[in-house]
C-alpha cells in the first residue's frame, strides 16, 4: 500500500515539479571550485531556501526552510559546500553524495538568500552562476512563499518584545 501525501497548505511543491528529479542522479560529481577561503564572519546570520533541487520523497519537500549560520555545526556544512556566495544577498550550496541504491552520485544544489524576497537582479545572479556550473536550472524548484511560514515568524519575533496578545499561551505551574 502506498501511502498518499495531502496537500497542508497552500505552498507545498506541486508532482509536476519533480519531472526533472532524475537530473539530479549522475554516474560522477562534476569538477566544481568551491569558495575557499569563505569569511566566516560574513556569512554568519539567517539563510532561507529560495530554490532547491527535487528531493527524493514528497514528505521531505524543502518548503519552508530557515538556516541559522551562526551555530558551530551549521557553520562547517555551510563552508565547505559554498560554490558561490556574495555574503549580502545569496549563497548557492552544492552536495554531491553516493547512493547505494541508485548506484549513482545524488546532486544536491541550493539557492540560498538573505530575506524571503529576493530581488529580481539577485534571482538572477542565481540562475547566472548556475549556467556558469553548467547546471541545469530546469532541475530547481524555486519555492513560492506565498504562505505562512512558521521559521520566518519566530525570526522576525524572536529579537524584540512582543505585545501581550502575541505571546504564545503557556500553562504556568499552578494551573492544574
Amino acid at each position: 500500500m502506498v501511502a498518499t501525501i495531502k496537500p497542508r497548505s497552500s505552498f507545498l511543491v506541486k508532482p509536476e515539479q519533480y519531472r526533472y528529479a532524475f537530473l539530479r542522479h549522475v554516474r560522477r560529481c562534476p569538477r566544481v571550485t568551491f569558495v575557499n577561503p569563505v569569511d566566516v564572519k560574513k556569512i554568519l546570520g539567517f539563510w532561507y531556501a529560495y530554490a532547491t533541487t527535487p528531493m527524493a520523497h514528497p514528505l521531505f519537500r524543502l518548503e519552508c526552510s530557515a538556516y541559522d549560520a551562526s551555530n558551530c555545526e551549521c557553520i562547517d556544512n555551510f563552508t565547505n559546500r559554498i560554490l558561490n556566495t556574495d555574503y549580502v544577498n545569496y549563497a548557492i550550496l552544492y552536495f554531491c553524495i553516493y547512493n547505494n541504491k541508485t548506484r549513482k552520485y545524488d546532486i544536491t544544489i541550493r539557492a540560498l538568500t538573505r530575506n524571503t524576497s529576493p530581488t529580481s537582479l539577485t534571482i538572477r545572479t542565481i540562475i547566472q552562476n548556475m549556467r556558469k556550473f553548467r547546471f541545469q536550472t530546469k532541475i530547481l524548484i524555486w519555492l513560492k512563499h506565498k504562505a505562512y511560514c512558521f521559521e520566518w515568524f519566530i525570526r522576525s519575533n524572536q529579537d524584540r518584545r512582543r505585545f501581550y496578545r502575541y505571546l504564545a499561551p503557556y500553562n504556568r505551574w499552578n494551573d492544574h
